[in-house]
């Protein structure tokens, strides 16, 4: 047997190895989304997000709209856009750790990347959730923010009262945290 016919390929055992190979290894994914899919969990649905969007010296209350969905690699995904359709689309994946819920979100338009942690019961059942947001915004500063991702819709003295309820900062141990 000569050198080259010790070590010719099949073409079709390397197509089907590489297909199994694929395959068991989304095999996990696959099932947890299979399996969730005829279960209807008390996020997925029409939210809305709130957060203060700072426009240079310039503070106003935004208000996005969110689709959340059952997601193929992370529990859900989400879409989200402008209620007046005038800024950027971000999307992403919300993940459970720990009695939270753990946001990363892209901005389609830009390079910018967020990410937000949501106190959760996992009964679920609230109106609304409360986090703090990390993200670098257009000038390259990192910020964080507080934020709400709600079923229910908020003014903005409303959005303050529940953010001055619920965010405490201690001044001493130079520390914020979320007290609901």
């Amino acid at each position: 047997m000569s050198f080259t016919e010790l070590f010719a390929i099949n073409m079709w055992e390397l197509v089907i190895g590489a297909v199994l190979g694929y395959v068991l290894t989304e095999l996990p994914n696959t099932v947890r989304f299979l399996i969730n899919c005829f279960e209807k969990d008390s996020l997925e649905g029409e939210w809305f997000h709130y957060f203060i969007n700072y426009a240079g010296e310039t503070a106003t209350l935004r208000k996005d709209n969110v689709i959340i969905k059952r997601g193929y690699g992370a529990a859900f995904r989400f879409t989200r856009t402008p209620e007046n359709h005038n800024g950027d689309i971000y999307t992403g994946t919300i993940e459970r750790d720990r009695g939270h819920l753990v946001v990363i979100a892209k901005s389609k338009a830009d390079k910018e990347v967020v990410f937000q942690r949501y106190k959760f019961e996992l009964k679920g059942g609230n109106d609304y959730y409360i986090a703090l947001a990390l993200a670098q915004n257009y000038n390259g500063f990192v910020s964080t923010n507080p934020t709400i991702l709600s079923k229910i819709e908020f003014d903005e003295d409303g959005f303050l009262d529940v953010i001055s309820d619920n965010i405490r900062v201690d001044r001493n141990r130079r520390i914020t945290w979320i007290s609901r």
